[in-house]
């Protein structure tokens, strides 16, 4: 019987090695787990900085590109082949703004005075 029972022990003594061996592994498993997932964290860390600096350049570099073709003859050509083609539109639109109404009447009583004066001329000139 003691020797069944010292088996015993032996064996749960073994178990227990086993199952410590076991832990230790997994631990040291955890452990490597961790420091590759804190090394992917810097990673992505680094990865989102070098992003968002990349973004500022290409912005500032957006800004420098449009302001140089805002000066460039290329725009100017651009800009009134677009008014040429869209003119009665933008006419339209701005004559429906405060300013384009105050410019129409200016125009109207412009017109009207021109008008005015022709007409007194014309009539000096028969008079005469």
């Amino acid at each position: 019987m003691k020797t069944k029972a010292f088996l015993r022990s032996s064996l749960a003594l073994e178990e227990l090695g086993f199952a410590r061996a076991q832990a230790q592994e997994a631990n040291k498993q955890v452990d490597d787990l961790k420091k590759a997932l804190e090394a992917k964290q810097e990673e992505s860390r680094k990865m989102a900085q070098d992003s968002e600096a990349l973004k500022k350049r290409h912005s500032e570099e957006i800004i420098h590109a449009v302001r140089n073709y805002k000066r460039s003859e290329g725009f100017r050509r651009d800009l009134k082949a677009y008014a040429d083609e869209h003119l009665e539109t933008m006419v339209t639109t701005w004559l429906a703004t405060g300013p384009g109404q105050a410019r129409l009447a200016e125009e109207g009583v412009f017109s009207y005075n021109l008008g005015y004066y022709t007409a007194q001329r014309d009539v000096y000139e028969v008079l005469r």
